[in-house]
């Protein structure tokens, strides 16, 4: 999915394109984390500052909005990292529920092996100034999808 600032999502166009119905899974991370995560990896390639990694993700997140809007809530899954990792098993019943197939437990077993124990916390491994947590803070609550996270 293109994410660019200026994006727009044709679902009747990838529709066209996959002859199978179509499913959207977000997966969902703290935005600190996620914005620390492109600041250390795409911030020189893209030439920004943190703000700018700040207004790039949160862009995405207006484009997340948009493509949910268009599909609908049936075809869009949420799912939350932290969640995920702490019930694994639950998690991944959900998911194949949403996709309309068997969680087999070979499946499960193999899936929960390969995952992390906890989160990874990017946000310590960038200099954040109390400007931009509290600017974070305040774009966390335009979207529902991120609310409950915070940067402590």
């Amino acid at each position: 999915m293109n994410t660019c600032h200026n994006s727009t999502f044709r679902n009747d166009y990838l529709q066209q394109t996959i002859s199978q119905p179509i499913y959207f899974i977000h997966v969902i991370r703290n935005p600190y984390d996620n914005i620390s995560t492109i600041f250390i990896r795409d911030s020189n390639r893209l030439n920004m500052d943190l703000e700018g990694c700040i207004e790039l993700y949160f862009a995405r997140c207006n484009t997340v909005n948009k493509v949910r809007e268009t599909i609908g809530d049936n075809k869009f899954f949420h799912l939350r990292h932290e969640w995920m990792l702490g019930n694994p098993e639950v998690a991944l019943r959900e998911l194949c529920n949403f996709l309309g197939q068997q969680a087999e437990p070979g499946y499960l077993k193999d899936s929960v092996s390969i995952l992390y124990k906890s989160p990874q916390r990017t946000r310590e491994k960038v200099q954040w100034n109390a400007k931009a947590i509290d600017l974070v803070k305040k774009e966390i609550e335009r979207f529902d999808f991120l609310k409950g996270y915070s940067y402590f």
